[in-house]
């Protein structure tokens, strides 16, 4: 997980100083009430982060109400947004089945567990997903059509597994 919170100046304006000591002692309880829900770490991270994000979009709002009402309206938009992406991930897998066929069982020499492949299909979900539509010829936009994503948060997951199958593969950035 990030250590730092989205930026804290709005546009032309002061700092929001309570906003940073929010997200620092709410994002990891929120992220930690998602996984004992049943997200994976991975997706809890990224929903909390989005609801954190949307949230400092309008935290002076925010700040007539107590820390408790603050956190708990954090983890109401996080465990929606969990939720959507959990129906997403069903919505992929049936759209793309092989995308999610693990490297558990006996595969050929090409997609051993020792092999480039078979270290993609150890990635996290998402970020398996969006390198192998990428190699598929899908735009970025296109792909985050069908996950009902934003195109940066695509762009996230993709850079994501560049880099680690760089390092993966000992490649030098």
């Amino acid at each position: 997980m990030r250590t730092r919170s989205a930026s804290t100046t709005p546009v032309g304006g002061e700092p929001f100083p309570d906003f940073d000591t929010f997200y620092r002692d709410v994002a990891p309880w929120a992220i930690r009430r998602l996984v004992l829900g049943g997200s994976t770490e991975q997706e809890a991270e990224d929903v909390v982060q989005e609801a954190m994000t949307e949230m400092l979009r309008t935290w002076p709002d925010h700040l007539a109400y107590t820390p408790e009402q603050r956190a708990a309206h954090l983890l109401r938009g996080a465990t929606w947004k969990a939720r959507d992406l959990a129906r997403r991930g069903r919505r992929l897998r049936n759209l793309f089945p092989r995308l999610w066929q693990r490297d558990d069982a006996p595969a050929p020499e090409d997609r051993g567990p020792g092999t480039a492949l078979g270290f993609v299909r150890r990635l996290p979900e998402r970020q398996r997903a969006v390198l192998m539509l990428t190699s598929d010829g899908y735009a970025i936009a296109e792909i985050a059509d069908l996950m009902r994503v934003s195109p940066s948060t695509v762009s996230s997951h993709l850079a994501a597994a560049r880099k680690a199958l760089r390092g993966h593969l000992g490649v030098p950035r």
